[in-house]
């Protein structure tokens, strides 16, 4: 399945998913099949014919999609690796639960727990330790259509689910009252959450395995090389990246404290259990103030390899001045124009 906005996911988004994510949790032999869902998010998605869906509407279509298909396959004896991404693991999460009652032509739509059938999620807003719409439970938004679901079970069926450090929707702070902290999450909805697919093997590789209450539950989270905060300073040309090269170390400690560690951009606790919000976080404070001016000397260590000779801002000074000579060659190119015509 795709995510909000893409109810149709494409062969290439298949074989991506497939590759990356999907064959080393499925069974030898296993074959990639499209499934169309929903995906709608209004007012987010852009798309004309998703677009009046809210979430939760589109959550329930979703359920019920996934649960009539599940009978399908099991009627032809198959087994079953499901993936989701984004909305479709919401859905993915809920038909987990027997008792699901999100659907829209049966009473219920989740799956009995002996049904031959796994889960591999990304981006999941459920996450039990860092999914939004687990952060907070109980909160419901229904002139937005969007209900705060809670948590993926914790002990269903077999899971395999990635997160990417700093996804907002995936790995929102635990103690979101650091503004930073929350600020950076909200960036990473847009710069982090949509870029699964784009990641390489090696990348995915590195995910790191968190601890979890469950044998059959497998959470893993891939690191994020840079703070979606700065990524406006970045963008800025030449000195963009050196300004973000000394922020960067020790902003991350205030971010990282957001998720109640000063070294981890994430939680943690077991990541299959559910971790509410919380309000200060049991820290070292002594600790973090020596990893807030290591942070600081890095900043500089790293602002001053950037500036001198041969650091990043000088390659990229380089490579405008390579595109402009290349841009004046080609002008110089150009036929020449005579009084006869054009």
């Amino acid at each position: 399945m795709g995510g909000s906005g893409t109810p149709i996911p494409s062969e290439d988004y298949i074989q991506a998913a497939f590759d990356l994510y999907v064959n080393p949790h499925a069974p030898v032999g296993t074959i990639p099949q499209q499934l169309v869902t929903p995906e709608g998010l209004y007012p987010i998605t852009p798309y004309p014919y998703v677009k009046v869906l809210p979430l939760s509407i589109s959550v329930d279509q979703g359920n019920q999609i996934v649960y009539d298909e599940v009978l399908r396959q099991l009627a032809d004896d198959n087994t079953l690796t499901i993936f989701g991404y984004s909305q479709s693991a919401i859905i993915s999460s809920l038909v987990m639960d027997p008792d699901n009652a999100g659907c829209v032509n049966t009473p219920t739509c989740g799956i009995a727990p002996d049904t031959p059938v796994n889960f591999v999620l990304i981006g999941n807003e459920m996450n039990p330790n860092g999914g939004f719409l687990s952060r907070f439970p109980g909160l419901n938004l229904p002139s937005l259509g969007i209900p705060f679901y809670g948590p993926t079970p914790e002990d269903s069926f077999p899971v395999a689910n990635y997160m990417l450090e700093y996804d907002g929707f995936a790995d929102f702070p635990q103690y979101p009252g650091n503004f930073l902290s929350s600020l950076n999450a909200a960036m990473g909805i847009g710069t982090v959450h949509g870029t699964y697919l784009k990641l390489t093997p090696d990348q995915v590789a590195s995910a790191i395995e968190l601890p979890t209450s469950s044998a059959t539950q497998k959470y893993y989270v891939i690191p994020s090389a840079d703070l979606p905060l700065l990524a406006p300073v970045r963008a800025i040309p030449v000195i963009g990246q050196p300004i973000a090269d000394l922020l960067q170390p020790a902003l991350r400690v205030i971010v990282n404290l957001g998720y109640g560690d000063p070294k981890y951009g994430w939680s943690q606790g077991p990541a299959n259990v559910e971790t509410p919000f919380g309000v200060f976080p049991d820290v070292d404070w002594g600790e973090t103030i020596n990893l807030f001016f290591e942070g600081v000397a890095q900043g500089i260590n790293d602002f001053v390899a950037a500036i001198i000779p041969g650091g990043s801002m000088w390659q990229e000074l380089e490579s405008h001045a390579t595109g402009a000579v290349s841009a004046l060659a080609g002008l110089t190119a150009l036929p020449s124009l005579t009084a006869g015509g054009i």
